[in-house]
């Protein structure tokens, strides 16, 4: 029944671990932590939208396209905001993993914190020459 290995397991053995899960009562805890999982990887799930609207925040995850058919132009237009706020944020972190080579690995919370500060400086500080090379030019 071990399937954790490199290789696919077949439809019976998914079968039966799945009905061991549910013998044991756990298949409710998992995918409870599953749930958590996506929610805290910024997927869309009922839950964390429930949560977002009873704390009053708004959410930003984009909504997916209707299986078989086209996404509605009102869903595309949002999804298409979304994403100029999210790929304004996900150039500094692009920036800084690949160009600046920013890898965290201290001991300790406050060397962390310092590191990723002293990162954002920088990254703060090319920035700020960037638009002068260009407001100069303009």
């Amino acid at each position: 029944m071990r399937f954790l290995s490199d290789r696919v397991p077949d439809a019976r053995t998914i079968w039966l671990f799945r009905e061991r899960l549910t013998k044991a009562g756990a298949i409710n805890a998992l995918f409870e932590r599953f749930d958590a999982m996506l929610r805290d990887a910024g997927y869309r799930s009922a839950a964390n939208e429930a949560f977002m609207e009873k704390n009053g925040f708004v959410s930003r995850v984009h909504r997916k396209k209707p299986k078989g058919r086209p996404m509605p132009e009102t869903i595309r237009r949002a999804n298409n905001l979304k994403s100029k706020v999210r790929s304004r944020v996900e150039h500094v972190f692009g920036e800084q993993k690949s160009r600046m080579g920013l890898f965290i690995r201290t001991i300790g919370i406050a060397r962390a914190t310092t590191k990723i500060g002293m990162a954002n400086m920088v990254f703060n500080m090319k920035r700020l020459i960037h638009l002068q090379r260009v407001a100069a030019v303009t």
